[in-house]
């Protein structure tokens, strides 16, 4: 039984991390724009356009000089390699924190483990946001 509400508890924990981004679709257009609506005007002019061009180009100048670790101005196979290494583990860092987030807040007695009334606690707030979200 134990094995069963854990194997559950890892489908819902995965289960919110990849429908994350889902969620939020549009939320990168919508921050783009702010970002370089800059008068905050509600229009993007074709100065914000230009600047904008030129920050990108400058950051992804940073981004090849960060991959170029040897600085001859070629990023290697082994260069490229070690740099999506580091993005890969920054990234699973960074999820490893939402889950352990997530497991406390679920975890409400706090004693390192979920019992089946925590587990269905979280079942029913699910249902409920569901219901609610498909109200609106």
């Amino acid at each position: 039984m134990k094995n069963l509400i854990l194997f559950s508890l890892l489908v819902i924990l995965s289960s919110w991390t990849i429908a994350e981004p889902h969620k939020q679709s549009g939320a990168l257009e919508h921050k783009l724009f702010e970002r370089f609506d800059t008068d905050r005007d509600g229009t993007v002019s074709s100065a914000e356009h230009e600047a904008a061009i030129t920050e990108m180009s400058n950051e992804r100048r940073q981004r090849f000089a960060e991959m170029d670790a040897n600085g001859d101005g070629a990023v290697s196979k082994d260069e490229a390699k070690a740099t999506a290494k580091a993005r890969r583990d920054e990234w699973q860092q960074k999820n490893q924190q939402k889950y352990n987030k997530l497991f406390e807040k679920i975890d409400r007695d706090g004693d390192g483990a979920i019992s089946r009334d925590e587990f269905r606690a979280i079942a029913k707030m699910r249902q409920l946001k569901q219901r609610l979200k498909n109200l609106f």
